[in-house]
């Protein structure tokens, strides 16, 4: 059987949840918010759930409430190591040492900088590159 609606066909966020390992006490403010949630924050969220079930045992024990877990960013929902390498890959970036020239730099066509991250394509929208 598979976790939706047979009548809708949306998603039973209920059924989700408690695949996930989330308790009823802790699955029903959290049923208010998920149903107030876009479905990309809906998706981002189970997901984040399902990567870090220390995050599913914190709000069964009423450690984590429903309004701080939709807060999360999505490092938070990331499983440590990797939100870890995020982390790390950005301080090499904003200290220059971007390995393996993974950027290029560019010249910012709206300000003039000479050290502009990014890179550029061509665009119907306009002339300029974005």
């Amino acid at each position: 059987a598979g976790a939706t609606s047979e009548a809708s066909g949306a998603p039973n966020l209920e059924l989700l949840l408690a695949r996930r390992g989330i308790k009823a006490a802790a699955a029903a403010p959290l049923l208010q918010r998920l149903a107030r949630a876009g479905v990309a924050d809906v998706r981002r969220l189970l997901a984040g759930l399902a990567r870090r079930p220390d995050l599913v045992d914190k709000l069964n024990l009423g450690e984590l409430t429903a309004q701080r877990l939709m807060q999360l960013d999505d490092d938070a929902l990331a499983p440590p190591a990797l939100a870890d390498a995020r982390r790390r890959r950005l301080a090499e970036v904003a200290r220059g040492e971007l390995a393996g020239g993974s950027f290029l730099r560019l010249q910012c066509p709206e300000c003039g900088a000479a050290d502009a991250h990014g890179s550029m394509f061509n665009s119907a929208a306009g002339a300029k590159p974005m």
